[in-house]
């Protein structure tokens, strides 16, 4: 029975009685801290109350970029319908109740709810040990709180019973507020990733539905696109564009709507990258790439997308969703369609986008690059070939725009100073009238560049198949297989070649961390360095040949990208900060980590394999040798020679 307090209060009459909490089948204990352990997942299940609700505002207030203190406090107050006794009674207080089914597939306001399992009240207790809930309805107050210590230590079956204020009087407005208070927390909560996080969580957000996080109204377009899918210039057949979203079907699944953009310049906050699946308005996976590891243009361009698909099916007739809500049972035939549709549609998204950022960037260069200047001072013949130059090294994605810049003035300046030097001694000893000689002495300048680059390549190709050999015997990653990266950046990327070791940022890496491997004498000696450069840095970690990468591996390099991100991002000095990426290198890449493998190429961490890095840089320079040859007078003897210096 419910036992009923009346006390009266100035002139209002206010009555105690108390409410139980019922079993579903399911443990208090094993849900809430285990399902909801970050205060974005906790928070947004809240919000997702005051969207049943009928809320039209929700407000949070939350301690950020601060350490959290015993006294602080989380609150998520709306203005939806609120609860009256018997609501709180008889649904808020049972665990497990399916509202969809005893309240219907849409609200009062004709919003599809998005509440199911009934276990999102249990939300708070992921990262409080007191929820605090005052609701009102129609001008009656109610008011509880329940204690996840006392509730713990219950046994099975057994109920809760607390002292709740029940149907006072009250001038307050219809609504909610729920407090934790006891917060678990022992991490300060940064801001700007919170908003982040919390932004992608809800498709529903306009001006029917506001919610701000102290203050601040949470936005979901991350800046402007550089691109976007669909537009008006991008778009795929067979799909209906409405208010910027594209709409399509999947056959053997369900119609779907999504957009998917790209950024200017690498999107900053992890949270934002990649593509969201969202079900009734509310996020169901958390952003990634749909299982895509990279490719030609892959892990490059993750940096810059993001996305959002909206797949109702996914939590309707039958339901695809974890039981917390955070992740997808992706094995499922529905699923499974959705997947291979997203992976097909990100590697075709990435192709466009690689082929339209060169095309603007070199519209951009012929515009506004500022050493176009410089250029058009050449002859004809060296203008054209400088000009072609920058166009193909603008159409690689990987080359950022200042790196651009800076191999356009090193070509420029070889120029310069070809002209200043052996060009203009030669063409001085000429007789006035001598113009075939001139241009002999030019088209022999070619020749000889072309040759010389071979030769390069020559070399290149001699360290790269050094490396080829060191592999196969096994040699060990510190320091033997160290060293050669070390002294030969490029091998892992063309554009490293300028990269040096950054001794002082292994120093810090080694204070914190303990990782790596014993020598010998046991001493424990690191598994990664780090190269560098003025704007950015590379934390590389390789594991000997034989070695598998595997979930803990890939963690522990996100570990070091990150520690030196934020430490890095204490820096006054603006041309003191760098950008941080990561680079996983073994012989053999474990099942288990297709997942881990996308959401860290979204992070700038690349994961491969030491196969796919030679084969990497093979490529690249029979790709350059090629362009050197080309770039040499068809007809001279010593081109064909060409080929036997690039294959010695």
């Amino acid at each position: 029975m419910r036992k009923a307090i009346i006390a009266v209060f100035g002139r209002r009459l206010v009555r105690h009685r108390r409410l139980t909490m019922k079993y579903a089948g399911r443990l208090v204990r094993h849900l809430g801290l285990q399902m909801y352990s970050g205060p974005v997942p906790a928070i947004a299940e809240l919000i997702a109350n005051a969207w049943d609700a009928d809320a039209s505002r929700v407000r949070v207030t939350v301690p950020l970029n601060k350490n959290i203190r015993h006294s602080d406090e989380i609150t998520v107050s709306d203005n939806g319908t609120g609860m009256a006794w018997d609501d709180c009674a008889t649904k808020y207080m049972v665990i497990g109740r399916d509202a969809r089914t005893e309240d219907g597939n849409l609200t009062a306001d004709k919003r599809k709810r998005m509440a199911h399992k009934g276990l999102g009240k249990l939300a708070g207790f992921g990262i409080a040990s007191n929820v605090e809930v005052t609701t009102v309805r129609d001008g009656r107050k109610t008011r509880f709180e329940l204690d996840y210590p006392a509730i713990e230590k219950l046994e099975h079956g057994e109920e809760y019973t607390v002292e709740a204020e029940s149907d006072s009087e009250t001038e307050d407005r219809d609504g909610t507020t729920v407090r934790l208070a006891g917060l678990k927390l022992r991490r300060s909560i940064p801001k700007r990733q919170f908003l982040a996080s919390m932004s992608r969580r809800f498709s529903v957000m306009s001006d029917r539905f506001q919610v701000s996080v102290n203050g601040e109204t949470l936005k979901k377009d991350p800046g402007l696109f550089q691109m976007r899918f669909p537009d008006a210039t991008h778009s795929f057949e067979g799909e209906v564009t409405r208010n910027g979203t594209a709409h399509t079907k999947i056959r053997g699944a369900g119609r779907i709507a999504y957009w998917i953009g790209f950024t200017e310049k690498p999107i900053k906050e992890q949270a934002l990258r990649g593509i969201s699946v969202v079900s009734r308005g509310k996020m169901v996976q958390e952003p990634w790439f749909f299982e895509v590891a990279g490719g030609m243009h892959g892990q490059h361009g993750m940096q810059y997308m993001t996305g959002e698909v909206e797949a109702d099916f996914l939590d309707d007739e039958t339901d695809y969703v974890t039981t917390n809500r955070g992740g997808v049972l992706w094995s499922h035939d529905k699923p499974d369609r959705l997947r291979e549709w997203g992976q097909r549609r990100v590697t075709e998204v990435l192709r466009r986008w690689a082929e339209e950022r060169g095309r603007l960037r070199i519209e951009k260069i012929g515009r506004d690059a500022p050493f176009m200047d410089r250029i058009k001072k050449f002859p004809a013949r060296d203008r054209k070939e400088l000009e072609s130059v920058i166009r193909k090294m603008a159409s690689i994605e990987t080359i950022e725009d200042d790196r651009l810049n800076d191999l356009a003035l090193s070509f420029i300046n070889i120029y310069e100073n070809r002209r200043l030097t052996a060009m203009i001694d030669k063409i001085s000893l000429l007789e006035p009238h001598a113009q075939a000689e001139m241009y002999g002495i030019l088209s022999e300048f070619q020749i000889v560049e072309a040759v010389s680059m071979a030769q390069i390549v020559q070399t290149r190709v001699s360290i790269i198949s050094k490396f080829e050999e060191m592999i196969k015997a096994g040699a060990k990653e510190v320091p033997d297989m160290q060293t050669h990266l070390k002294n030969h950046p490029w091998l892992i990327d063309p554009s490293y070649s300028g990269l040096v070791h950054e001794q002082t940022l292994d120093r810090i890496l080694r204070e914190n961390f303990s990782a790596g491997s014993k020598s010998r004498a046991g001493r424990m000696r690191p598994d990664f360095f780090c190269m560098g450069e003025l704007s950015r840095a590379l934390v590389i970690e390789i594991k000997r040949p034989g070695a598998n990468i595997g979930r803990a591996q890939i963690r522990q390099l996100e570990d070091y990208v990150d520690f030196l991100t934020k430490e890095n991002a204490k820096t006054t000095k603006m041309e003191d900060r760098k950008t941080f990426f990561g680079y996983l290198i073994g012989s053999r890449l474990s099942d288990d980590t297709a997942g881990l493998r996308d959401r860290a190429a979204g992070a700038g961490i690349t994961v491969t394999t030491w196969d796919a890095l030679l084969r990497a840089a093979k490529n690249a320079h029979e790709d350059f040798y090629k362009a050197m040859k080309q770039r040499a007078p068809e007809g001279d003897p010593r081109v064909a020679d060409l080929d036997k210096v690039g294959s010695a």
